[in-house]
């Protein structure tokens, strides 16, 4: 699981996405993204959540991104995105889900 807090923007977004491809290098097949302490989030930390759903396609895995809070869900569903990833409400619904794939 990675856990992240603050924003995750321009400076600091390409550190989530390096995380998740070490982790699918390192033999990793399934990814929690926990996003409950980020208040935050531009449109290249948007692009990083789908840098790390890329990357977990490629290499036949899976990343469930949990605990995003109710205003920035908002602002994502206005872009689309949460077609595209996986959110899940909370962390034992990710790791269930997980665990059925």
């Amino acid at each position: 699981m990675v856990a992240l807090k603050g924003h995750l923007i321009l400076d600091n977004g390409t550190m989530l996405h390096d995380e998740i491809k070490s982790l699918f290098a390192g033999g990793a097949h399934k990814v929690v993204v926990d996003l409950a302490g980020v208040d935050f989030i531009d449109s290249h930390g948007i692009g990083q959540l789908v840098a790390c759903q890329t990357t977990a396609s490629e290499r036949q895995g899976e990343v469930r991104f949990v605990g995003l809070r109710p205003k920035l869900m908002q602002a994502l569903q206005i872009t689309g995105v949460p077609s595209v990833l996986k959110f899940e409400p909370d962390l034992p619904t990710a790791l269930g889900k997980l665990g059925e794939a």
